[in-house]
């Protein structure tokens, strides 16, 4: 359903893994399939982001794959089905571990208390959350911003993960309580 070159977080498990070597470059990448409670999905992970991701790519390992969508035709003359095939080009595998998953059910987005007299902030959030992306843990982040007797609530297009690091981090800039998590 999604349009191709989408940005896709999957979670499943790994249920299959081909090694394949590069026509192109001669270098090793993988073919695999991602499968979870609603289906399965092929997979490819080029060469360049294989050397970096190998260990974390091997069967009946649960993972977090983070990639794009990818629309072919199909390649049989004799299908007569039209739609193309998709798979997930993926960019970032990460391992799911019980933490993670912990954390991910109590964390379901960030928010970050913005004082709308002081612009420098800005930019200090969102440099703060580029050095806590994280691997695959993240949740939204949103901005509250209060004025007068009214908060204002933004949904950002950038995503954190949430741990004492990046919690110290807006806290020493912004003050105590400048950010929680829902």
């Amino acid at each position: 359903e999604l349009p191709d070159k989408q940005e896709v977080l999957i979670g499943g498990i790994v249920t299959s893994v081909k090694l394949f070597t590069s026509k192109k470059s001669g270098e090793p990448m993988a073919f695999f399939i991602l499968e979870d409670m609603t289906g399965n999905v092929s997979c490819t992970i080029f060469p360049t982001a294989f050397a970096a991701q190998r260990q974390n790519l091997e069967k009946d390992r649960v993972v977090l794959v983070r990639g794009r969508t990818s629309h072919r035709e199909r390649v049989r003359d004799d299908d007569e089905d039209d739609t193309p095939i998709v798979e997930i080009l993926a960019e970032e595998i990460s391992p799911l571990t019980e933490s993670m998953v912990s954390a991910a059910r109590k964390a379901s987005r960030i928010v970050v208390r913005l004082d709308p007299t002081r612009p420098e902030t800005l930019r200090f959030v969102r440099d703060t959350i580029e050095q806590h992306r994280g691997n695959g843990n993240a949740c939204p982040v949103y901005l509250r911003i209060n004025r007068r007797d009214k908060a204002y609530e933004v949904r950002t297009e950038l995503f954190a993960e949430y741990t004492d690091d990046f919690r110290q981090a807006v806290e020493h800039f912004l003050g105590r309580q400048a950010v929680w998590v829902e």
